[in-house]
C-alpha cells in the first residue's frame, strides 16, 4: 500500500538541528481533520476539534541533524491524511516523551 503525500512542502525552518538523538522517529501534529468540513466549507458546521495525526513514514536523525527529505515527505504524509493546505514546515520541535517530532506548518 503506498502512502499519500503532499509534495510541494517546504523546508522554512531556521536549521536542521536537533536535541533528538540519533535515531529514526515518527512525526506527528495537532490539527482539524479539514476533510470532515461539509463542502470544504469554512468554518465547519461541526464542532471544531483538534485530532492528533502521526506518520509512519521515518524522519532519521544523523549527528544531531534532521533528515530535510525524510522530514518534508512525513510532513506532507500528514497533510494529505488531515486536508490542510499548508505547505511550509515551519518547527519541528522533538518531544523526549513520546519520542516523536511535534510538526508545526504554516501557509
Amino acid at each position: 500500500m503506498s502512502v499519500q503525500i503532499v509534495e510541494n512542502m517546504v523546508w522554512d525552518c531556521e536549521s536542521d538541528s536537533t536535541s533528538a538523538p540519533d535515531g529514526v522517529y515518527k512525526m506527528r501534529t495537532d490539527m482539524f481533520d479539514y476533510r470532515a468540513a461539509d463542502n470544504n466549507e469554512w468554518p465547519p458546521k461541526q464542532d471544531y476539534v483538534f485530532l492528533n495525526w502521526e506518520s509512519d513514514l521515518p524522519v532519521s536523525v544523523v549527528d544531531g541533524k534532521i533528515n530535510t527529505s525524510e522530514a518534508l515527505a512525513a510532513a506532507g504524509h500528514l497533510m494529505y491524511s488531515c486536508g490542510y493546505h499548508g505547505v511550509y514546515v515551519e518547527q519541528l520541535e522533538f518531544d523526549p516523551v513520546s519520542k516523536t517530532f511535534d510538526l508545526t506548518v504554516g501557509s
